[in-house]
């Protein structure tokens, strides 16, 4: 699919700890310009994935993966921050714009590092204002596993938590695509914000049935 040369084609994945030649070619048939990966192995690097620059979560999910990770098309220029946003996410800058890439609570995730607060909605508030409190606000396109609907049934968070997440939408500056808040918990409720400014400028790409599909 061709695209205006300005364009940038964003997908994001959770990828839940697993690597195959099978993920790298699908990782690389989508011919994104920047994926928000979550639940990256800990293995994957340039090799597995080649064409990208691949920055990652400082903190590990696991022992066999970090919480997120940001891979960028190498011809173009990235720009790590020096610290992530929070424990369970990442951040880069690319060409003035800010990407970032999140894993948020959800019912079963404990009440251990790095998640603050004894309830789903209480962890959620935490780590969306710790969020909200850096990213630039209109400049960011930030998306990965929010782990809640953000319409229509909750599954995995809940519907106090999917406020916190619309709230820090709004005060980022967001606008989430409808197909990004359509998505469910069978798909590992992956969403997508872009700047108001810049979503006619993004592509937006978001794995159904375990395999990444264009959005727009």
């Amino acid at each position: 699919m061709s695209k205006p040369k300005d364009l940038k084609r964003v997908g994001t994945w959770n990828l839940e700890g697993r690597w195959s030649r099978s993920h790298e070619a699908r990782l690389l048939e989508a011919e994104c310009d920047i994926w928000l990966l979550t639940e990256l192995h800990v293995g994957v690097g340039a090799r597995e994935l080649p064409g990208y620059h691949i920055h990652r979560s400082r903190d590990l999910m696991s022992d066999d993966r970090h919480w997120a990770a940001i891979a960028v098309r190498d011809d173009l220029v990235l720009s790590a921050w020096d610290c992530d946003p929070h424990p369970a996410s990442v951040a880069v800058e690319v060409d003035g714009v800010t990407y970032c890439a999140s894993v948020l609570p959800w019912r079963s995730c404990g009440t251990g590092h790095p998640w603050r607060g004894r309830t789903v909605v209480a962890k959620t508030e935490a780590a969306t204002t710790a969020l909200t409190g850096v990213l630039p606000a209109g400049n960011t396109v930030w998306g990965g596993d929010w782990n809640h609907a953000l319409m229509g049934r909750e599954y995995a968070g809940s519907l106090a938590g999917r406020q916190a997440i619309l709230d820090a939408v709004a005060a980022l500056g967001l606008n989430v695509p409808p197909t990004s808040r359509r998505l469910g918990a069978d798909v590992n409720d992956l969403s997508i914000g872009g700047a108001a400014r810049d979503l006619g400028g993004v592509q937006i790409l978001s794995p159904r049935g375990g395999r990444p599909e264009a959005r727009h």
